[in-house]
Order: C-alpha cells, then structure tokens, then sequence
C-alpha cells in the first residue's frame, strides 16, 4: 500500500492529466527516494561497502540526495513535475 505522502505526491504530479510514461517513471524514481529515505534499513553495524571501501548507509545516502542541493536531484524533479520542496516535506 502506498503511503499517504507519496499518493500526494502522485496527485501533484498527475494535476494536469494523464503523465506521459516517461513522467511516470521519475515520478517512480522520486517515490522510491522517498521511500528508501523514510522507510529504508537504518543501518546499525551493517556492512554494506561502496566501492571504494567505505561504510555506506542506504537511508541517509537517500536522504542526502533529497535534501542537499543535488542538480541530479533538482533535474529529476523536473522531469516528474513535482517541486522539490514537496519531495522534501515528505521525507521530514
């Protein structure tokens, strides 16, 4: 079941019609952002390693690149139709 923040976000990126699928497949990259951020394994004593060896966190990497100003962050916001500052309140 979706969260009730990620169907407003559905909602605000659908308010002028049917998106086109490549719409929907940022509006997907963004949902899944979301969700890593928020619901994403809270890493303690994990071992997951990045390929130069060291310790990454999969929620905050999320969270990092939704709440720092990130270009890539910024353009897929864009290409979804959504504002950036509705992605960041749905992770806060």
């Amino acid at each position: 079941m979706m969260r009730p923040r990620l169907q407003q976000l559905d909602a605000v990126a659908l308010h002028d019609g049917p998106a086109s699928p490549e719409r929907q497949m940022w509006l997907r990259v963004i949902a899944q952002a979301v969700a890593d951020a928020t619901d994403g394994p809270i890493m303690k004593g994990g071992r997951i390693f990045d390929d130069a060896g060291r310790r990454v966190d999969p929620r905050q990497d999320a969270r990092d690149w939704i709440l720092v100003a990130d270009d890539n962050f910024l353009a897929v916001c864009d290409l979804a139709g959504v504002s950036p500052d509705l992605v960041r309140q749905a992770i806060q």
